[in-house]
């Protein structure tokens, strides 16, 4: 092995130009010019992915095929990937056959240590994910018209908002579990300070009641809406009247049921311009439950069925006249 393999000498090489360091000839040179140009890959593929032009550089002049602003980006990383390599070769011994060198004293990596040094890619792509975004803020903040920062190299944007939503999540939790124990807590709270009523007494008044079996006291009762005296009865008398309808005709008509799907079918369609009102004196049904059965809601029962059938051919016959 050389002996000058075995010394490192700073980075600038005697077989390079005087503007750039391309060529060198010792293995550690080596080892970090290559790693510069994977972060320099790194660098340049950052710089689209936030908008800027990898080759308009801030502190490097502008050159012909050279990417002056991810040469830029690179310059804070710079010092982590020379630490990295320092102290990679104060651990590891390499092989002569690691290196290989040109006719004109060129010193390149080969196989498999230059798939090594790959692997160490996502290494510096986080390192550079923050000074590329910043720069990308800072020229923002000076570009006309509206921009807002984001951040797809190192997600700073989606992290605080799973934050905050993580926060807000927790705070609805402890919302949730504090009105859980109210509720919890209200049934006994008020079973503590409702004195128990006795029987025979009005649930709304603590009235005493006329009969055993009933709940409220008449005055109560009155004064609910539809529940008074005359409505009641009224109510009453239109829930015995439609009973005794309905089992007279299964009197006269045993055995016969009819199918939910021959009403829908047969009768239903014929009901969309048929008045409520008219749904109603056929039927004698109340003025919901007409809506109902216009509405395909509900399926009257099978009595009602052949006086809906007369109301639609005879509205169907007034129509053609």
């Amino acid at each position: 092995m050389p002996d000058h393999w075995l010394r490192y000498e700073g980075r600038r090489s005697r077989l390079g130009s005087v503007s750039g360091n391309r060529k060198v000839e010792r293995p550690v040179n080596a080892l970090l010019y290559y790693l510069f140009a994977l972060v320099e890959v790194e660098a340049v593929l950052a710089c689209h992915r936030v908008g800027l032009d990898p080759g308009l550089g801030i502190m490097h002049l502008d050159a012909k095929s050279r990417n002056s602003m991810a040469l830029d980006l690179m310059e804070p990383v710079r010092p982590a990937v020379e630490a990295w390599t320092l102290e990679l070769v104060a651990r590891r011994s390499f092989m002569k056959s690691s290196f290989t060198e040109t006719a004109d004293g060129h010193v390149r990596i080969l196989a498999p240590l230059t798939h090594e040094l790959a692997d160490t890619i996502p290494q510096w792509r986080s390192l550079l994910a923050p000074w590329v975004e910043g720069v990308a803020h800072l020229l923002g903040q000076v570009v006309s018209g509206k921009y807002t920062p984001a951040t797809p190299l190192n997600s700073g944007n989606s992290r605080r908002a799973q934050a905050s939503v993580k926060v807000r999540k927790a705070r609805a939790h402890a919302q949730r579990q504090l009105a859980q124990r109210a509720t919890e807590r209200a049934p006994r709270q008020l079973a503590a300070e409702t004195p128990m009523l006795e029987l025979g007494t009005c649930a709304s008044c603590g009235g005493r009641l006329a009969r055993g079996q009933d709940v409220r006291c008449s005055a109560c009762w009155a004064s609910m809406p539809g529940q008074d005296a005359a409505s009641r009865s009224k109510r009453g008398a239109a829930i015995s009247s439609s009973r005794q309808a309905s089992k007279k005709w299964k009197e006269e008509n045993p055995g016969i049921r009819g199918d939910p799907m021959v009403f829908r079918e047969t009768i239903h369609p014929g009901l969309a311009g048929v008045r409520l009102t008219e749904i109603m004196e056929a039927c004698g049904v109340s003025k919901a439950t007409a809506s109902k059965v216009r509405a395909g809601k509900q399926v009257p029962a099978v009595r009602h069925w052949d006086a809906l059938r007369i109301l639609i051919e005879t509205r169907e016959a007034n129509r053609l006249n």
